[in-house]
């Protein structure tokens, strides 16, 4: 960075401080801004997500039904000579099989989570979830929600299902069904509510993750590298049927 670079950036961090002592000195007074009710879109919801998350470097896989999940998984897995894949635990995923029709592959080393934490699969017992996680080939993972006008994924953590499974592997993989396709983010919460809430307003998962394409970083001269901090690419197999 040159010299007149550096200053014009220290100018800059001067006046964000400066804007910032102003609201905090402001106090109650600051009058809140005022939000414009969510955007309906005209468009089917999944074309939508489709083009918000290509827009951002994902890749859609649209299927018809289990079946075309279970070959668009295998198929992709395959393109990437993955040798090392995880797959998380859940409800929906479980109908797929997934494990069990990765493991007739020759070479694939397939994990899971068990219930009680502990790494399951041919690599059980021989390492923790985070150290195959760390150098997996692809996690794979279901999601609870997608927002089809920015094209994110909204997954929660449950047992089985960890953070760490689209956090830490090269490569991302997840199934979605259209049906879990909502307009804006404002409907997320609500939908979220209704899935996770207990009756006595505590929660049954213990986090939230939107992702939106890739990991993207951004260095303090704006230089934008892919997967540095998660995965490099991000694939969503959508089916059409419930």
């Amino acid at each position: 960075m040159s010299e007149k670079d550096r200053r014009a950036f220290m100018a800059r961090v001067q006046t964000g401080i400066e804007r910032g002592k102003k609201r905090r000195t402001a106090g109650t007074d600051t009058p809140m801004p005022s939000f414009p009710p969510p955007r309906r879109l005209s468009e089917p919801l999944a074309d939508a997500f489709i083009a918000a998350l290509e827009a951002v470097d994902g890749k859609v896989i649209r299927v018809p039904d289990a079946n075309g999940a279970r070959q668009a998984v295998r198929d992709q897995i395959k393109s990437w000579d993955a040798k090392r894949v995880f797959v998380a635990r859940s409800a929906r995923l479980a109908g797929l099989h997934l494990p069990d029709w990765l493991r007739t592959e020759k070479g694939l080393a397939v994990a899971e989570q068990q219930e009680d934490g502990t790494l399951g699969g041919e690599q059980g017992g021989a390492e923790t979830v985070r150290a195959f996680l760390s150098t997996a080939d692809v996690g794979i993972t279901g999601a609870d929600l997608a927002i089809a006008e920015i094209g994110t994924l909204v997954l929660t953590a449950a047992p089985g299902h960890p953070r760490m499974a689209s956090a830490l592997p090269l490569r991302h993989m997840a199934v979605l069904w259209s049906e879990q396709i909502v307009p804006t983010l404002a409907d997320v919460v609500p939908r979220l509510k209704e899935l996770f809430m207990n009756s006595d307003g505590s929660w049954s998962t213990s986090a939230v993750s939107l992702i939106t394409g890739p990991s993207r970083t951004a260095d303090i001269e704006q230089t934008l590298t892919i997967g540095v901090h998660g995965p490099r690419e991000l694939v969503v197999v959508l089916v059409d049927s419930p």
